[in-house]
């Protein structure tokens, strides 16, 4: 990127979008690039980081699993979006985060974070900001796990990452892997609920491809709280 496409871009970043161009000429100078293909670790949970973390371009998720290897996704960072400013404090990574696709990452070593923090105070409402829509983010995921059924987890998460393909059709691009980290549960339930949200024609699957058919459905689904019937042994929610 030349110099004016690099500022436009961490202008894009909601921590960096009110700083003064002297703040932003620092952190400019300081930024350095790593690639991660596809499947790529950035660290592990537990792992000391001595870096922020912004996406140029790619995907990464953010995820905490246990010693059976099950996977819970907390969220997924994109484009323009910064990690790590939690690690950068508590000194070690409090989840593993994974490139999901070929990923390019800015990165900004703590050393002169540090010193960025303390020389431009106004940094720091940016991180706040930053850090308070990371905690609202998580606590409404904490709901969803511990209140929602299985079929509003999953309504909400096909909604949440819907977009549009060449056609128009309104689409989700996730796995049932990815899904499966999302919701929290275990994939044969997912297997089970995309199933019967397809016998009744919310939803078709076509490929890797997920096509919403009923928008207004879907969202009325992501109100219920248990009451919606899945041909299972026994329900999640």
């Amino acid at each position: 990127m030349k110099n004016n496409c690099i500022d436009d871009f961490l202008r894009m970043v909601p921590a960096f979008s009110e700083v003064s161009d002297q703040a932003l000429n620092e952190i400019k100078t300081h930024l350095y690039k790593e690639h991660y293909p596809k499947g790529g670790i950035i660290f592990q949970q537990g792992d000391p980081v001595t870096a922020l973390y912004i996406v140029e371009m790619g995907k990464i998720e953010i995820y905490k699993d246990d010693e059976e290897g099950k996977r819970l996704t907390m969220w997924f960072i994109n484009p323009a979006e910064m990690f790590c400013v939690p690690t950068l404090i508590f000194g070690k990574a409090i989840a593993s985060a994974e490139a999901v696709k070929d990923t390019l990452l800015y990165c900004l070593d703590k050393e002169h974070f540090d010193r960025i923090l303390r020389e431009f105070p106004e940094f720091s409402t940016g991180l706040l900001l930053c850090l308070s829509n990371r905690i609202l983010s998580y606590s409404n995921s904490v709901d969803k796990i511990a209140f929602n059924s299985t079929v509003s987890r999953i309504a909400e998460i096909l909604l949440t990452h819907k977009t549009a393909d060449e056609e128009g059709n309104t689409v989700c691009l996730l796995s049932q892997t990815d899904i499966t980290s999302l919701a929290g549960i275990c994939r044969e339930t997912v297997c089970r609920t995309l199933n019967k949200l397809k016998a009744d024609h919310i939803i078709s699957v076509k490929y890797r491809m997920i096509i919403i058919h009923d928008l207004q459905k879907l969202k009325a689904l992501c109100k219920e709280r248990g009451t919606y019937p899945l041909p299972c042994r026994e329900r999640d929610g």
